[in-house]
C-alpha cells in the first residue's frame, strides 16, 4: 500500500507545471546482513514509508531547490524497486530545474552567484538519473539548459565548459546502449570546442563502434589543429592523451598511468630534413583505438611544435612537457636525432614549473630507497629546502622498518621547522596509539590519548579504542572507554567540533549498546533544534544557510552535515528498533530540518538494503524497446 500511495503521489506531482511550483514558493551494515530476509523485506517496507512521509514533508517546503532535491533522492532510492514512480519522480524535479531556470534574472548582481547553484543542483540530478538510465539524462540535459549563455562570456567560459563536460559525460555512458546516438552527441560537443570528456566518449565507443571511435579521434584531431595548445590546457590535456591512446605497440609507454593502444597502417614520415622521422603502424589489438598514420603525424607536429615555443606558466605548459616524455619511446627508435633537442626542451619545461625540480632529483632515489644511515648521512649535508624532508623520510622508515618509535623521535628533533616537527611527533603518537589498539594493548592505548592536548582529540582517539575493542570480542573494554569519551564533554557539546565527537560517540555505541546511542542522538536533536532556531534569527550575518527563511536542504553547512550525522547513527539503530529511530528523526520541529532528517535516513536504510547490483531496464524509445544492463547504487 504503501509502495502504491507513493507512486500515485509522484504521479500526481509529474502533472503540476514548474510555473505553479514557482508560484506557491515565495544500524550498521553488518546488522542488516545478518538479519533474515523477512526482517529485512520488514524494515525496507518501513523505510519505504518513512521515505513516503520525508517527500510529502518535503513537498511542502517553500523553495524549489528544496524539493527538486528530495525528488531527486527519492526518485534514485526507488528506481530499483519501482521504476515507474521513479521517473515520475525525476521528471518533476526536472521541471523544477527548468522552472528555476527560468527564474533567473541576469541583471541580477546575484546573477552567476545563484546561477551557479542551479547547474550544480541540475549536474547532481543529471548525474543520479545517469546512474539508471543515461538516455533519459541526456533528455532532461536537453531540456534544462541554463538560459543567458551571453552573460557569461565574460567569466571564463565556465559555463560553457561545464555543460560541455556534463554532456560528454552522459555522452559515454550512453554510447553502451546506443553508440550512433553518443557519436552525433560528442559530434555536436566538438563543434563548441575540444574537452576531456571527450575521451571519455572515445572509450565506450571504441568498445561498441570502433568505426565511430575512429571518426570521432580524426575529427578531434582536426579540431586541435585550429587550438593553441600553449595557451589551452584542456586541449593540450586532450592531445597528450590521444598520443598514449593511440601509441603504436612497439613503442613503450612512459608512465605507468597510460596505455599503450597499437594502431594499424603504413609508415609515414614525420617531418622534414635531417630530423625527420618515421611512424610505423604496430598490430592492433582487440580494444585498440584506431587512427590514421598521417592524422596521428599531425597530431605528433601539433605537439611538438607547440612544445618547443611554449613559455613557462602558460595554460598548456604541463600536458605538453608530459606529451613530450611520451614520446620519447617512439623518437628514440624512429628519430633518435630529435631526442637531444627535445629532452633539453622537456628539462627546460620543467625548470620552468618546477625550479626545485634540480635540487631535488639526486636525493630522490635516496628518500625511497636509502638506508636510515643513508639519509642522516647525506641531511647535513643537503640544502636547506631537502633537508627537513630527509629527517622526515628517515624518521618514518626507522618508525615503520626498524620499528624503533624512540629513534624516531630523536630524528625528528632535527627537523627545524617547527610546526613540522610538532606534527611528526604528533603523528608518532598517533600511530602508537593505533599500534597498541590493534595488539589489543587497550590500558597502553588509553593512556596515550590521554596525553592528546584537545577534548576532541581525546574524544575520536577513544572512539577507535572502543572499536579496536569491540572487533575483538571486548564488549566490556569498549563500553567503558566510550563512558571514558562521553564524560570528557560534560553532558552537552560546545562548539561544532566538540557536536561531532558528541555523534562519533553515539555511533560507536551503536552496536554495543542501543539505548545509551539512541539516548546521545536525541540529545543531539534537542540541541540541533535550539541551533537551527538562533542560526535562523542571524541568518547573513555571515554563512547563509537560510533562504527567504527556510533551511536549504544542502549547502547550509554546517546544519545539513550535523542533521545527517544524526540521520547516519538513527540508520544503524533502526534495525533494532525502527520505531524509535523514525521517531527520533521526526523530533526536528522545524519542517526542513525534519524532512532532511527523514529523507537521509530512509536513504541511509534502502541504500543499505538494496547494495550496488546490475540489473535489465527496458525503455521505450520511437516505438523501439532498448534494452540495456546498467549499474545501480540506489541513490
Amino acid at each position: 500500500m504503501k509502495m502504491k500511495r507513493l507512486l500515485t503521489l509522484f504521479v500526481l506531482l509529474s502533472l503540476v507545471s514548474s510555473s505553479n511550483a514557482v508560484a506557491r514558493s515565495p544500524q550498521s551494515q553488518e546488522s542488516l546482513a545478518g538479519g533474515t530476509d523477512a526482517a529485512r523485506k520488514e524494515l525496507e517496507k518501513k523505510a519505504l514509508g518513512l521515505l513516503e512521509d520525508a517527500f510529502a514533508e518535503a513537498q511542502g517546503l517553500k523553495l524549489v531547490e528544496n524539493r527538486v532535491r528530495a525528488q531527486t533522492i527519492a526518485a534514485g532510492l526507488l528506481w530499483p524497486r519501482d521504476e515507474q514512480a521513479a521517473r515520475a519522480a525525476f521528471k518533476t524535479a526536472a521541471d523544477g530545474v527548468a522552472a528555476l531556470n527560468a527564474g533567473l534574472d541576469p541583471e541580477d548582481q546575484q546573477f552567476f552567484n545563484t546561477a551557479q547553484a542551479v547547474a550544480q543542483m541540475r549536474s547532481e540530478l543529471l548525474q543520479t538519473v545517469a546512474r539508471h538510465d543515461p538516455v533519459l539524462a541526456l533528455d532532461f540535459l536537453r531540456a534544462t539548459r541554463l538560459p543567458h549563455p551571453e552573460a557569461f562570456q565574460g567569466q571564463g567560459n565556465w559555463l560553457l565548459n561545464q555543460e560541455q563536460m556534463l554532456e560528454a559525460s552522459l555522452a559515454g555512458q550512453v554510447a553502451a546502449q546506443d553508440p550512433r546516438q553518443a557519436f552525433n552527441v560528442a559530434e555536436e560537443s566538438l563543434s563548441r570546442g575540444v574537452t576531456t570528456g571527450l575521451l571519455g566518449v572515445l572509450r565506450q565507443l571504441n568498445a561498441k563502434d570502433p568505426a565511430s571511435a575512429s571518426k570521432l579521434v580524426a575529427d578531434i584531431v582536426q579540431k586541435l589543429r585550429s587550438e593553441d595548445l600553449r595557451e589551452n590546457g584542456e586541449s593540450s590535456g586532450v592531445a597528450l592523451q590521444l598520443l598514449t591512446m593511440t601509441r603504436p605497440a612497439e613503442a613503450s609507454p612512459s608512465t605507468p598511468q597510460t596505455q599503450a593502444l597499437p594502431v594499424n597502417g603504413p609508415s609515414v614520415v614525420f617531418g622534414d630534413g635531417p630530423g625527420a622521422f618515421v611512424s610505423n603502424g604496430g598490430a592492433r589489438s582487440s580494444n585498440s583505438l584506431s587512427i590514421e598514420q598521417q592524422t596521428r603525424a599531425d597530431l605528433i607536429e601539433k605537439i611538438i611544435t607547440a612544445a618547443m615555443s611554449v613559455q613557462p606558466n602558460r595554460g598548456g605548459t604541463y600536458p605538453l612537457y608530459n606529451a613530450l616524455k611520451a614520446l620519447m619511446p617512439e623518437l628514440e627508435k624512429s628519430a633518435p636525432a630529435r631526442v637531444a633537442a627535445l629532452r633539453q626542451r622537456a628539462a627546460t619545461i620543467e625548470s620552468g614549473f618546477n625550479p626545485q625540480g634540480d635540487v631535488w632529483k639526486p636525493y630522490q632515489e635516496l628518500m625511497q630507497k636509502g638506508t636510515v644511515e643513508a639519509m642522516l648521512e647525506a641531511a647535513p649535508k643537503a640544502p636547506a629546502e631537502v633537508r627537513d624532508n630527509l629527517y622526515m623520510n628517515a624518521a618514518w622508515k626507522a618508525f615503520n622498518d626498524g620499528g624503533d618509535p624512540e629513534r624516531a623521535r630523536q630524528i625528528v628533533d632535527n627537523i627545524s621547522n617547527p610546526q613540522q616537527r610538532a606534527q611528526a611527533r604528533k603523528n608518532i603518537d598517533q600511530q602508537l596509539q593505533w599500534r597498541a589498539a590493534q595488539q589489543g594493548n587497550f590500558a597502553e592505548a588509553r593512556q596515550m590519548a590521554s596525553r592528546l592536548p584537545t577534548v576532541e582529540e581525546k574524544v575520536t582517539a577513544l572512539v577507535q579504542i572502543a572499536g579496536a575493542a569491540s572487533s575483538k570480542g571486548d564488549k566490556q573494554t569498549a563500553l567503558q572507554v566510550l563512558a571514558e569519551a562521553r564524560g570528557l564533554l560534560d553532558g552537552q557539546a560546545h562548539g561544532y567540533a566538540q557536536f561531532t565527537a558528541w555523534l562519533q560517540i553515539a555511533s560507536a555505541y551503536a552496536p554495543l549498546d542501543a539505548d545509551a546511542s539512541f539516548a546521545l542522538v536525541e540529545s543531539a536533536i534537542g540541541q540541533l533544534n535550539e541551533l537551527v532556531d538562533a542560526a535562523a534569527v542571524v541568518n547573513g550575518f555571515g554563512q547563509e544557510p537560510f533562504k527567504d527563511g527556510e533551511l536549504k536542504l544542502q549547502g547550509s553547512y554546517p546544519w545539513s552535515d550535523l542533521i545527517g550525522q544524526c540521520a547516519g547513527t538513527l540508520a544503524a539503530l533502526a534495525p533494532s528498533d525502527f520505531e524509535r529511530a523514525s521517531t527520533d528523526a521526526k523530533r526536528f520541529q522545524r519542517a526542513d530540518a525534519r524532512a532532511l532528517a527523514e529523507l537521509l535516513l530512509a536513504q541511509n536504510l534502502l541504500n543499505t538494503l538494496t547494495p550496488p547490483q546490475k540489473r535489465l531496464y527496458r525503455r521505450i524509445q520511437s516505438g523501439v524497446v532498448i534494452d540495456g544492463s546498467i549499474a545501480i547504487d540506489g541513490n
